[in-house]
């Protein structure tokens, strides 16, 4: 059955159900059918392939002269970076360096493992370990794709928590919002593939999945899609988008309810237990320590100092912020370097970084096995092949309504 018709069956099939307020049929048979198919095309490739790979070590065996010691094993990879970016400082880019971006996008290469795209105005230090690589986002977003392996942990750390993964590709992304609140920023995290774990001060830590969205420091938007929007389809495009839609939130609904059960598997509860311990423990003792305490305060003030030059300006004239543009420019730098001191302390003291070593290895042995439990878990495995293909299917009826969308654009204009 070619794409047109899977189409129309999906979009009657669906709308039919959505308008009686009944619950989708299950599809997941037929359609894993047509991937298993894609499948068997792609493994054809695999014998040819691993045939090669046995030649060549056989060659290169054989090749190897007689009482030469083998080479030893290459040493931990450094930062890597690349594209349009400021390095603040003398020197090559290492642990520790603040990169920016200004207009431009920029790459680093981490542990070998962490891929992470920096979107232009951001700005990040580089932080973490061997095999426990991290960095600081103080301003804009990143896409971080990392690699899963064995007791691997990536971190991305920010004024309002941090986000732990262990084979994930995610973002984060710093807002910042208009008002007289200096400080008033917020943290939205998205999942792309896997799962990650977002800790933070005053909070319980949070769990999220693949197509989930996140926001720490204001509440989170609700979502505008629902079933009003199947029952306003008018065109053949139109139901066709919403079938999929319907179908997709009736996978993540499913999903969810494996996820939930996983958690409850008695040996990930032990190991999500361990991890809340370990994270409270550690933001308890951080958000206790004098230093924090006094810098703190310090940006506190600073944000009282802000908050009344704004008042000023707005009862004055135009002239006066060109006036007090300096003083603007200060407080804003000054509020920045607070917040970077705030959050490197738990790497400089050696007690907080005793306990965010114990942090990190609880979450590395949390998400693994929760990882692992929901890969071994069959209908978690084939929901994500038609969440897959239900998602691709949404995409190619997006790209023919805005291309209609622009013809119909066009022959107006004529």
């Amino acid at each position: 059955m070619d794409r047109p018709q899977w189409t129309d069956r999906l979009t009657d099939a669906f709308l039919l159900e959505a308008l009686a307020d009944q619950r989708p049929p299950d599809l997941t048979a037929q359609i894993l059918v047509r991937a298993a198919a894609q499948q068997r095309r792609r493994r054809r490739w695999v014998p040819l392939a691993a045939a090669a790979a046995l030649v060549l070590a056989a060659a290169l065996w054989m090749a190897w002269p007689a009482g030469r010691s083998p080479v030893p094993p290459p040493a931990y990879p450094s930062p890597v970076a690349a594209g349009d970016y400021l390095l603040e400082g003398s020197g090559p880019i290492r642990r520790g360096s603040t990169v920016h971006t200004d207009r431009g996008e920029a790459e680093l290469l981490l542990g070998g493992y962490a891929r992470v795209a920096l979107q232009p105005g951001s700005s990040v230090v580089i932080g973490g370990r061997p095999n426990a690589e991290g960095l600081v986002l103080a301003r804009g977003e990143v896409e971080c794709d990392v690699q899963a392996g064995k007791a691997r942990l990536f971190t991305v750390q920010t004024e309002w928590g941090t986000v732990s993964v262990v084979g994930t590709r995610f973002t984060v992304q710093l807002n910042e919002e208009e008002n007289d609140e200096m400080n008033a920023r917020s943290m939205t995290v998205k999942v792309i593939v896997g799962t990650v774990m977002v800790t933070s001060l005053g909070a319980a830590p949070s769990v999220l999945h693949a197509g989930e969205r996140g926001n720490w420091g204001r509440r989170p938007t609700r979502a505008g899609a629902g079933r009003s929007a199947v029952r306003e389809a008018k065109t053949p495009l139109e139901k066709a988008r919403a079938a999929c839609l319907l179908q997709e939130q009736a996978l993540r609904k499913q999903r969810q309810q494996i996820e939930d059960q996983v958690l409850q598997l008695p040996a990930v509860a032990a190991a999500l237990t361990a991890a809340h311990t370990a994270a409270r423990a550690y933001h308890k003792q951080l958000n206790d320590h004098p230093e924090y305490a006094d810098l703190k305060r310090d940006r506190a003030t600073v944000a009282t100092e802000f908050r009344t030059l704004m008042g000023t300006l707005r009862r004055g004239r135009r002239e006066d912020w060109q006036k007090h543009r300096d003083q603007f420019t200060k407080l804003r730098t000054r509020s920045a370097e607070l917040r970077g001191k705030m959050l490197k302390l738990g790497d400089s003291v050696p007690e907080l970084a005793a306990l965010k070593k114990k942090k990190m290895d609880a979450l590395v042995a949390f998400l693994t096995l929760y990882q692992e439990s929901l890969k071994a878990d069959k209908a978690y495995a084939e929901s994500a092949t038609l969440l897959a293909e239900i998602t691709e299917w949404t995409r190619e009826v997006e790209d023919q309504m805005a291309e209609e969308r622009s013809k119909a654009r066009a022959a107006r204009q004529k």
